[in-house]
């Protein structure tokens, strides 16, 4: 049969009411049945990533409030972890998976990445909960796709914590090597200046309210430079960079009570050397806050390091949803052709859009 004789065939059936009734009937019928049978099954499994550094913060802020929040801090946000879990490197694992669970048909893996991209979705719920969810016609298989797709996004993750501590490592290891350095320079620079000028303990030449004063200078240097690592690997505007911020303007009011000027002796009215001594003061007490914080940040790597492995926390393990799914193509299926039913054998004769005639208001039939 030529298309041209399945073309005058559909007009007549669509011209015949009882034939086109029929074949809505039937229509419906089947798309209902496909709608049910085969019955298919949807697996779920449900978990939260962690940062890894969570639990360093927590040790850390026992020890100090001030120099270990900006460690605990640096454990940057990770991109999106549904992109993640869309990944190349994610699908590629979780194929390995498959096959090493005895499912051969994904053996060709451009076919299986298709597949799998139909078969498995991934959504973020309300409070950063992860849902990894597939559906076949196979329960056990439908169950493999989830316990695959969530080990090979915990092997991801994994991976990131690894480089994302061997990252800081490298950062902060030569910025602490530098720093301590620093450090040393200018402890010899200021013992050198101090025995040369034969002068007491900076405390004692100072007096204490300036060199409280210049403790909090190079506190405040320090945060500075802190603030700027910081916002290399964090976004700005977040809760860490804000802490910074506070602590930063909390130093300012200090530094500007002890430069009240109704204290009758000022901390600027110094000879030369004294001057030169509270430069050099200032530039040991930046360097040792720079080699504290750096010290603690290292400590907060070495914990995320130990702990980088414990990257999910799994809320549902995955399971087989005992409810009762329907294939959803055909459902729209059916829907369309109950709604197309309805439109052309009841709606167009009601309303006489078919050109149908109709009784009109002075009683005589007419065409619409």
């Amino acid at each position: 049969m030529t298309p041209v004789d399945l073309y005058r065939r559909g007009l007549e059936i669509s011209r015949n009411t009882v034939l086109r009734r029929a074949a809505y009937a039937v229509a419906i019928i089947v798309a209902a049945v496909l709608a049910v049978f085969p019955r298919p099954y949807v697996a779920y499994a449900k978990f939260i990533p962690q940062e890894s550094t969570s639990g360093g913060a927590q040790v850390l802020a026992q020890v100090s409030s001030g120099v270990t929040n900006f460690a605990s801090a640096l454990s940057s946000q990770r991109g999106s972890y549904v992109i993640i879990g869309r990944s190349n490197d994610v699908q590629v694992e979780a194929l390995k998976r498959l096959k090493a669970m005895g499912h051969a048909d994904f053996a060709d893996q451009r076919d299986a990445r298709v597949r799998l991209e139909k078969k498995v979705e991934i959504h973020v719920l309300t409070g950063g909960v992860i849902e990894v969810r597939s559906r076949d016609h196979d329960p056990e298989f439908a169950r493999d796709l989830v316990v695959a797709y969530t080990a090979a996004v915990e092997k991801h993750l994994a991976e990131l914590g690894v480089e994302q501590v061997e990252y800081k490592r490298r950062l902060v290891t030569d910025r602490w090597s530098k720093a301590r350095e620093d450090l040393e320079t200018a402890e010899q620079v200021l013992l050198d200046y101090r025995l040369r000028y034969n002068l007491a303990s900076p405390e004692s030449t100072l007096g204490q309210n300036l060199a409280r004063r210049l403790g909090y200078e190079a506190t405040l240097q320090a945060k500075q430079v802190q603030l700027e690592t910081l916002r290399s690997v964090a976004a700005e505007g977040s809760f860490q960079i804000r802490q910074i911020q506070n602590e930063m303007n909390v130093l300012r009011r200090q530094i500007a009570e002890l430069d009240n000027p109704g204290e009758t002796e000022s901390p600027y009215r110094l000879s030369t050397i004294v001057a030169d001594y509270q430069s050099l003061f200032r530039t040991q007490q930046y360097a040792l806050s720079l080699v504290e914080g750096y010290r603690l940040f290292f400590e907060a790597i070495a914990i995320q390091e130990v702990t980088s492995q414990t990257n999910l926390q799994i809320i549902e393990h995955p399971f087989v949803d005992p409810a009762r799914h329907f294939n959803l193509a055909f459902v729209g299926l059916f829907l369309a052709l109950v709604l197309m039913a309805i439109f052309t054998e009841w709606y167009v004769p009601f309303t006489g859009l078919g050109g149908r005639p109709r009784l009109g208001r002075a009683g005589r039939n007419e065409l619409v």
